[in-house]
């Protein structure tokens, strides 16, 4: 399963790398894990990013599994936002079951 791990900020500047580090980790149809957990700061065009990549792969059959701390800038947002029936946002791997492919 692939692995794109973001480290230190994700504001409009890093989107683009990070679209294009999705496309390439998934473009073979399988689960891509994307953690986040060594982000200090998100903007919301990072958060973007993220929400319209997993649209796009849920479009395909395909997931995207978030690694984030709860509590975490990731982690806050998500639950600040109520967006955890939008995106697959986890701890680590073992929580919530094997990603779907």
């Amino acid at each position: 399963m692939p692995l794109v791990r973001l480290d230190g900020e994700l504001d409009l500047l890093g989107v683009p790398e990070v679209e294009e580090a999705l496309d390439l980790a998934g473009a073979d149809g399988t689960a891509v894990v994307l953690d986040l957990r060594g982000l200090a700061f998100i903007d919301s065009s990072g958060l973007r990013c993220i929400l319209l990549a997993d649209r796009a792969r849920r479009a395909r059959g395909e997931s995207l599994v978030c690694l984030a701390s709860r509590e975490g800038p990731v982690g806050r947002l998500v639950d600040l936002l109520d967006l955890s029936g939008e995106i697959d946002v986890r701890e680590d791997l073992e929580e919530g079951g094997p990603p779907t492919a």
